[in-house]
């Protein structure tokens, strides 16, 4: 597998950042979340405000530069880690976690295993009765096109190329069908549910999916 474009690729979508508000009746004060794909820490900031204890794990080592730097005094109660979660799951130390954030997350694993061997991960790290929270993208209409140029170049459905103004290609994302959606609840007890109009990183118009669960069987 070639080297993830996100471990340097710098960027700023059009809609920065997206809060787990639903989330938080869920959580306890003094809950330790996990984030994957942190970014910047926004999200872990967030979190940290309203008492809990974050981990943000990203790929992207400026990304966790970032974080760190910008933590705010309130949020001493925040870890970052720059790793590869897909390569290095033994970056988590067997530890376990009341809930586990994927925002924006998973669009950016074009391969149906890798979003799969993801979720594993996450689910492994996940305390008894803790809580998935995932927001990411469904297939949108006007991507259509794109879905299908994609398919002729042999790749799944719902993938499609981001260029560069050059030509030179930038990364890979995956827009999830329903079902895939509503897969990653497999062996949850479902909680939440709920489809949003949004935009993507570049300001097209696009449709999002929140969901959370928790997890009563493990992912095999």
């Amino acid at each position: 597998m070639d080297e993830t474009p996100w471990r340097t690729l710098d960027y700023v979508a059009a809609v920065p950042t997206l809060l787990p508000d639903a989330l938080l009746p869920h959580l306890a004060v003094g809950a330790h979340i996990l984030e994957l794909g942190c970014g910047r820490g926004a999200v872990c900031r967030f979190l940290a405000e309203r008492g809990m204890l974050v981990t943000g794990i990203d790929v992207n080592d400026a990304a966790i530069a970032a974080a760190r730097t910008s933590a705010s005094p309130k949020c001493e109660a925040m870890t970052f880690t720059a790793a590869d979660i897909l390569r290095e799951p033994a970056v988590l130390h067997r530890q376990t976690f009341d809930g586990i954030v994927m925002i924006r997350f998973l669009t950016c694993f074009p391969y149906a295993d890798d979003r799969r061997r993801l979720l594993i991960t996450a689910r492994r790290a996940l305390k008894p009765n803790g809580i998935l929270y995932v927001r990411d993208f469904l297939l949108s209409h006007g991507y259509q096109a794109r879905y299908e140029d994609a398919v002729r170049l042999g790749m799944p459905y719902g993938n499609f190329p981001v260029f560069e103004a050059g030509g030179t290609l930038r990364f890979v994302a995956h827009h999830h069908s329903e079902s895939e959606a509503m897969a990653i609840l497999d062996g949850c007890e479902p909680m939440s549910f709920r489809i949003e109009e949004s935009l993507s990183m570049n300001g097209n118009p696009c449709t999002m999916f929140e969901l959370i669960g928790c997890p009563t069987t493990l992912l095999d």
